[in-house]
């Protein structure tokens, strides 16, 4: 994301925010699960989406002098020490405060009782996919609510065919294929149709979808699926991951950033100047990806794709709906 610095205040309220947690998670025996080895998509995993989720509602709940924003898979707080892996769970109470925007004090012990009423427990039972559906809907940071439910969508087909075998994602891309279309529809609609988004982005996230439905439908046509071939499918995740997601992505994080206003002007700044300079290497990336499934034979004829791809009509008519007004 985008480096910080944290001043003084801040310190202090990542000192009574990170103690807070780590005891109440201690107080419901909530263990964090943190992969051994790197997956190939940095901060998706299970333990750190909640832990996420749950500082940024704390830092919200008491308006603390913390910076924080929406990001790739929602609400997201830029602090090292709030991470799964810097916390150290255990009954870490005391009796510490720290001034907050509600003109009050807000104790450690008032943080830790509001991360406790949230059922901590069936947080971390919850699957992450459900988890981040209804996170979205009952925050609902329009006008960015379906494109983040798109989103997780997307990430889901993403993630069976990333763990799947070639026998298995055969068996499945008939459904899979249907998921992803859908999802995809609806993201391509919500990047054409937010103003904080441009034709660049969307032509951008257009480009990668439609491919990987294409290769979906050149697997759904192929009786004999290469090894090479599934992993140039697969290698679709931490492309969408690295290359597609973060653009749209940190559009939102510039417009959603909240907190001390001495440092949200160099946040902002910081954000902008980071997107340009990344554009060109989403782009490479992207366009390396679409070589590898033009070498695969990833690419379905031109009537095996008006076959197999013809959106839902309701779909179509919200798109050309979306490209008519926007003309």
């Amino acid at each position: 994301m985008i480096p910080i610095q944290i001043r003084d205040s801040e310190r202090a309220a990542l000192k009574l925010l990170k103690p807070a947690m780590e005891s109440a998670l201690h107080d419901e025996e909530i263990d964090l699960n943190i992969p051994a080895e790197y997956t190939g998509v940095t901060g998706f995993y299970d333990s750190n989406l909640k832990i996420n989720k749950l500082a940024y509602a704390a830092i919200d709940e008491f308006d603390l002098p913390l910076l924080r924003t929406w990001y790739k898979y929602g609400q997201y707080e830029p602090y090292e020490e709030l991470r799964p892996k810097s916390l150290s769970i255990g009954d870490n109470a005391e009796d510490a405060y720290v001034p907050s925007g509600l003109k009050t004090d807000v104790t450690q012990a008032d943080i830790k009782q509001y991360l406790l009423d949230r059922d901590l427990r069936s947080v971390f039972e919850q699957d992450k996919f459900e988890f981040l559906v209804e996170n979205y809907e009952d925050w609902d940071p329009e006008p960015y609510t379906d494109a983040y439910i798109a989103s997780t969508k997307i990430i889901q087909v993403l993630e069976k065919l990333d763990n799947s075998n070639s026998e298995t994602i055969i068996a499945q891309v008939g459904d899979l294929r249907d998921d992803f279309k859908q999802a995809s529809i609806d993201l391509r609609y919500n990047l054409d149709t937010i103003d904080a988004f441009g034709e660049d982005i969307h032509e951008h996230a257009k480009s990668y979808l439609m491919n990987l439905e294409d290769a979906l439908v050149k697997i759904d046509e192929t009786s004999d699926v290469t090894e090479d071939q599934v992993e140039t499918i697969q290698e679709a995740s931490q492309v969408y991951h690295e290359s597609v997601l973060p653009w749209a992505a940190m559009i939102i994080s510039i417009d959603r950033a909240d907190g001390p206003p001495e440092s949200l002007p160099q946040f902002r700044k910081s954000g902008k100047r980071r997107l340009n300079d990344r554009k060109k290497t989403y782009d490479t990336h992207l366009k390396g990806w679409r070589a590898d499934l033009g070498d695969q034979e990833l690419k379905p004829s031109r009537t095996q794709h008006q076959a197999a791809t013809d959106p839902a009509p309701e779909a179509i008519k919200m798109l050309q709906k979306a490209a008519l007004e926007n003309t």
